[in-house]
């Protein structure tokens, strides 16, 4: 996703790409590459999983780019509607109203928390550049299996594992880099 917010916000925006991000681009590209070499390894899997990955990291790094060239405008009004017609769209393929046990609450503290980070990524253009949006919300892709792995015990394998640990050491590295450099000037 940071390449095509990148990519995109140079296009559509003019903006010029830093050698830090494009640094860490090239490290978090590299990570995210193991991580789909050992996803390769994997006999249950498919290169299709992989394809509607790279379209959904393209249609958000470019939705990103958007949302930073109208942040004159608040896009938070529109994010409810898009939340409500994902749902829709995968609607035929849900059973949303079986509920065991405690579901019902964790469905609903579940939107809570992706209405609530939802409206922050739309806000993050406003004020950064869409890539380094799309760098922090790598940082929660990567994170994910780890949390799965350690509340269930899912082991997501060695390759997601040293892909996962070189995207985070580079998103820590060049946001520490940004700040060390803000500071300096």
């Amino acid at each position: 996703m940071p390449i095509f917010s990148a990519v995109s916000s140079r296009v559509i925006l003019n903006e010029k790409i830093s050698k830090r991000m494009l640094w860490t681009i090239i490290f978090t590209l590299t990570g995210v590459l193991l991580i789909s070499y050992g996803s390769s390894q994997d006999k249950s899997t498919s290169i299709y999983g992989d394809l509607c990955a790279v379209g959904c990291a393209a249609s958000y790094g470019i939705a990103l780019t958007y949302a930073r060239k109208s942040k004159a405008k608040s896009m938070i009004p529109v994010t409810p509607f898009a939340l409500f017609m994902s749902g829709i769209v995968f609607l035929p393929w849900a059973s949303p109203f079986i509920f065991e046990g405690l579901d019902a609450q964790y469905a609903l503290f579940h939107n809570l928390l992706i209405a609530a980070s939802t409206c922050l990524i739309v806000l993050g253009p406003r004020y950064i550049p869409s890539a380094e949006v799309a760098l922090l919300i790598l940082g929660e892709s990567i994170l994910a299996p780890i949390l799965i792995w350690l509340v269930i015990g899912e082991y997501p394998g060695t390759w997601a594992l040293i892909g996962g640990l070189i995207v985070l050491m580079t998103l820590f590295t060049s946001n520490l880099i940004a700040l060390i450099y803000q500071k300096t000037n």
